[in-house]
């Protein structure tokens, strides 16, 4: 659940939302929360990777399929990131998002999960040495 909630662009939502799905499908919210919080790992790049996913995300629901603009210098200043129509972004930022989110969080259930099962099996194995 964290990894997937990781990746989406809600900046203060991702631990909430990671635990309230995590109880949800009755999976473990302490492991759901630390999930969300390796992707501060991920903080220098961030600004890329929303970039990324916005760009995706906009490609995807354009019609025809074009990238977005190219961001100019003056586009940083900080009185354009505090404007309502900067919300717009948003929507295509969520869909170019799950691009990322799923692909990962399905590679790592399936890479935890297989490496859990071995490590059982290797335990139960020393536990129980044939005779």
């Amino acid at each position: 659940m964290g990894i997937f909630w990781g990746f989406t662009p809600m900046i203060g939502l991702k631990t909430l939302l990671s635990i309230l799905s995590a109880w949800i499908f009755r999976c473990s919210k302490v492991s759901a929360a630390v999930a969300v919080s390796f992707h501060d790992v991920l903080t220098p790049i961030w600004p890329v990777i929303l970039r990324w996913e916005y760009e995706l995300g906009f490609w995807i629901l354009s019609h025809p399929h074009h990238f977005p603009e190219r961001l100019h210098k003056h586009d940083a200043h900080l009185r354009y990131w505090l404007h309502w129509r900067t919300l717009e972004i948003l929507w295509p930022m969520l869909v170019g998002s799950l691009l990322f989110a799923v692909p990962f969080a399905l590679i790592t259930y399936w890479t935890l999960k297989h490496s859990l099962e071995h490590y059982e099996r290797r335990r139960q194995r020393s536990l129980n040495p044939p005779a």
